[in-house]
């Protein structure tokens, strides 16, 4: 089992990567699509948020997603660079909205944990690390 792993993971990027890219366009294409619809409205990033009617933050969120996920998927350095630090901001604006306005319950699982993520593709697509996955073999090694 560890031999699939490792043999997955040296291939590609993991499956759950994927999921976090489609989670930012789900994210995005509500908050910039469907901006009329009382669910979206009523969040607290809609109210802090809002710029003469249109939705900033899901605009940026959406158009960085689509990004990082074509870089994902086609292996761009640069596409997944860009696209994951225009989510990674996005998602700080997020925790600062909930941060100053008290909502504590949504920071943490929701901002935090997307940042997180958003800031490791940065990182590994920029070291050129995100593709290219080798793993140390403690036995071997000693």
């Amino acid at each position: 089992m560890t031999r699939f792993i490792i043999r997955t993971l040296s291939t590609r990027v993991t499956p759950l990567a994927y999921l976090i890219a489609l989670q930012g366009v789900v994210y995005g294409a509500a908050f910039t699509f469907f901006s009329s619809s009382a669910g979206v409205q009523n969040t607290i990033l809609f109210k802090n948020s809002a710029l003469v009617g249109i939705h900033v933050w899901g605009v940026i969120a959406l158009v960085s997603a689509v990004t990082l996920f074509l870089g994902m998927l086609i292996k761009s350095k640069v596409l997944t660079g860009a696209g994951s630090l225009g989510m990674f901001l996005s998602w700080t604006f997020a925790a600062i909205v909930y941060a100053t306005g008290g909502y504590y319950y949504m920071l943490l699982p929701l901002a935090v944990i997307n940042m997180l993520a958003h800031g490791y593709f940065y990182l590994a697509s920029s070291l050129d690390q995100l593709w290219d996955f080798t793993p140390v073999d403690r036995h071997r090694a000693a």
